[in-house]
């Protein structure tokens, strides 16, 4: 993430792979991590504050966040476990 200021802040865990997708008025992101050894990509947050959240993928495999406003609401999109279909789901900081 680059700062106003230009400063580059590298949002990837260690041994991970993610994708920052939307950020908030405040500098907090979310996105998508596969963290090492992981079989898929969790909905992730990534707080102005350097505290990271695993906001989980409702017991499936897969999970991706897209968008989170000025409240870290978050909505994206789960695959819980099968037979249901993928699910949109929002994610509230409480």
């Amino acid at each position: 993430m680059w700062s106003s200021a230009g400063v580059l802040t590298d949002l990837n865990p260690s041994g991970g792979t993610s994708m920052a997708l939307d950020v908030n008025d405040a500098g907090d992101a979310v996105g998508w991590v596969i963290e090492s050894g992981s079989s898929g990509p969790h909905a992730w947050l990534w707080r102005h504050d350097g505290v990271q959240v695993d906001i989980g993928t409702l017991g499936g495999i897969t999970s991706a966040a897209f968008s989170v406003n000025n409240a870290l609401e978050v909505v994206g999109i789960a695959d819980p476990p099968l037979p249901r279909l993928p699910v949109a789901f929002i994610w509230l900081n409480t």
